[in-house]
């Protein structure tokens, strides 16, 4: 056959087969596109809404604001109008204006949305209801045709109510920015809690400290992480009266004070509990004012966590030794001493011991790490005054937990009798605690029975 034979029947095969392409070619059936246009997030002045409630969303001096003058959450709204791009891939389902109340793209369940650039209308669509398998029905309004706008959650974005367009965050700044946190509490008591160029927080005047009082600057960062994070239930439309509030000028609130690095200070106040709109103790919320103009309710627990004592920035750590210098680790209960010693860099079961079975086999390893966890034992609490009970309860030993050093030094735990009076937490967690001393000093201490497990449980199953 010749070369330019084949050249032809070569082509003649490949126009043969693009024509067959053409022709049988599967055609989209009810594709049509619901044409929205790009909108900028950043142009966008006004969005209003109108389904269960008939509100504006308004950009005032580069603030987001509800029309009733309430803060927006501005990078909600960011994320709103940033889905709309997800409502390119639509499928047309339906023309009939009689089916609108069918997908609920009518007015009377349809959630109309109106994005507004420059006062002037750009995006106008009503959200229907949720697909069977997945994605939004959606009209334009002032047309006929329903779009199936797969795999977008838009209506989850335009939240149809106006309480969930508020901005509940208090803060903006980092623990970075802040300079101070000072507090007066209900009862008078205050603190001032500052924090240094080297990022360790003090006390402003650290010499009112106690003597041997061991202070956490970490439990202060704590502290002022927690009040950054802050945020409000409600921000209130009404001011509550004074009276009931306890946020007039003669009330007892709480009073917290934040000073920044640029010179802004934030005042926050917090008063009585709202017991007008829920008796439910464990809904219950706390009346704030927030820098002179924003009155808000704060979740009770969120509100009475802030309150600090200077006893609330004690160090909590019990043991000071260096694992790597123990020779010897002893647990001595009421009943029996269990003891391990290390001889020629290898641990073994002591001969004060009570032994093991004939089988077993100590694992060097986990004495080792059960010496690295003693050394770090925590605290749940201190004991800013001893109660003659509380005497009673370290003098009832439970366990007494003690490492020996290369330097013949021995630095012990003492576990007293467990607390009779458990809080809610510990209750809730199924915890037990114990009264507790260890080395750093002379205080006496509450800890958690998970704290000390290692050392609590008896027998050996736990150092194999």
């Amino acid at each position: 056959m010749h070369k330019r034979t084949v050249i032809v029947f070569v082509l003649f095969v490949a126009l043969l087969g693009l024509v067959m392409i053409t022709v049988f070619k599967p055609q989209e059936r009810n594709i049509s596109r619901l044409l929205i246009p790009t909108v900028l997030p950043e142009t966008v002045d006004k969005i209003a809404f109108d389904a269960d409630e008939t509100f504006e969303l308004l950009k005032e001096s580069e603030q987001w604001v509800l029309d009733d003058g309430r803060l927006a959450d501005p990078e909600m709204i960011e994320r709103a109008l940033e889905s709309l791009g997800n409502l390119a891939s639509t499928e047309l389902v339906s023309s009939n204006p009689e089916k609108h109340a069918i997908y609920e793209v009518d007015e009377e369940k349809g959630h109309r949305v109106t994005v507004f650039v420059q006062n002037q209308p750009v995006v106008d669509f009503v959200i229907g209801k949720a697909s069977t398998f997945t994605g939004m029905y959606v009209r334009l309004a002032d047309t006929d045709d329903v779009y199936l706008a797969q795999g977008s959650s838009v209506k989850s974005y335009f939240a149809s109510s106006k309480a969930d367009w508020q901005r509940l965050q208090l803060f903006d700044e980092s623990l970075a920015d802040v300079v101070s946190l000072a507090m007066v509490l209900q009862d008078g008591t205050g603190l001032d809690l500052v924090q240094g160029e080297n990022k360790e927080w003090a006390l402003r005047d650290m010499s009112v400290l106690p003597k041997g009082f061991r202070f956490d600057g970490s439990r202060v960062r704590s502290l002022v992480s927690e009040f950054l994070n802050l945020k409000a239930k409600e921000v209130l439309v009404m001011s509550p009266d004074p009276a009931v509030s306890g946020l007039g000028t003669d009330g007892n609130a709480d009073t917290y004070s934040l000073s920044l690095r640029n010179g802004v200070t934030h005042t926050l106040r917090v008063g009585n509990l709202d017991s007008i709109r829920t008796s439910n103790l464990d809904e219950q919320n706390r009346y704030a004012q927030f820098d002179e103009d924003r009155l808000l309710l704060i979740e009770v627990f969120r509100a009475d966590n802030l309150r600090r004592a200077l006893n609330d920035f004690h160090a909590l750590n019990l043991m000071e030794f260096d694992p790597n210098n123990v020779t010897r680790l002893s647990i001595k209960s009421k009943t029996e001493r269990r003891a391990f010693e290390k001889k020629g860099g290898q641990w073994s079961v002591a001969g004060d011991s009570v032994q093991p079975s004939p089988d077993f086999v100590l694992n060097g390893a986990v004495v080792e790490r059960s010496i690295q966890e003693l050394s770090r034992v925590v605290a749940m609490s201190h004991l800013e005054s001893v109660s003659p009970s509380d005497k009673d309860g370290l003098r009832d030993l439970t366990f007494e937990i003690a490492v020996a050093l290369e330097s013949d030094e021995t630095i012990t735990l003492v576990l007293g009798a467990e607390l009779k009076e458990l809080g809610a937490e510990l209750k809730a967690s199924a915890q037990t605690a114990y009264y507790a001393r260890g080395n750093t000093d002379d205080g006496a201490y509450l800890v958690t029975d998970r704290a000390v497990a290692q050392f609590i449980v008896a027998g050996f199953d736990r150092w194999r």
